[in-house]
């Protein structure tokens, strides 16, 4: 499979709740509160390439709070609140033609929200209650 953005939505029928991704369906795409997500498995160790090509990010140390949830910019490292101290993967909130979106990993999947509208921190919030998606 080829390092980049997930496909355009057109081109990957909407599923109900986001579920089907495998091997045999390594691409999803879906709405979910209208936030559009498309979910992507890579081959294995080929997830985090995918995520930079897509994000064109170079990932940099950081700590204190998110500042995406104030609305701002930003990439990091994430991690499960069980977990607090185990990076589970990256996200990226940004701007996207003038809507809210988000990039993260897990694993070797790729996900990409956008919002309809410009909100990050309320994209932030909806990621926060979402990041299994």
């Amino acid at each position: 499979m080829p390092v980049g953005a997930p496909q355009a939505p057109a081109t990957v029928p909407p599923v109900s709740g986001c579920r089907g991704l495998s091997k045999v369906r390594p691409v999803v795409h879906c709405e979910i509160d209208d936030v559009s997500l498309d979910i992507r498995l890579y081959s294995p160790g080929t997830g985090a390439a995918a995520y930079y090509a897509a994000t064109g990010v170079e990932p940099a140390p950081g700590s204190g709070p998110a500042t995406c949830a104030q609305g701002e910019p930003e990439e990091r490292a994430w991690s499960l609140p069980s977990a607090p101290r185990v990076a589970v993967g990256r996200y990226r909130c940004t701007l996207e033609l003038g809507h809210a979106a988000m990039w993260w990993t897990r694993g070797d999947r790729v996900s990409h929200a956008v919002a309809s509208d410009d909100d990050l921190a309320a994209l932030f919030t909806w990621w926060r209650t979402h990041p299994g998606e």
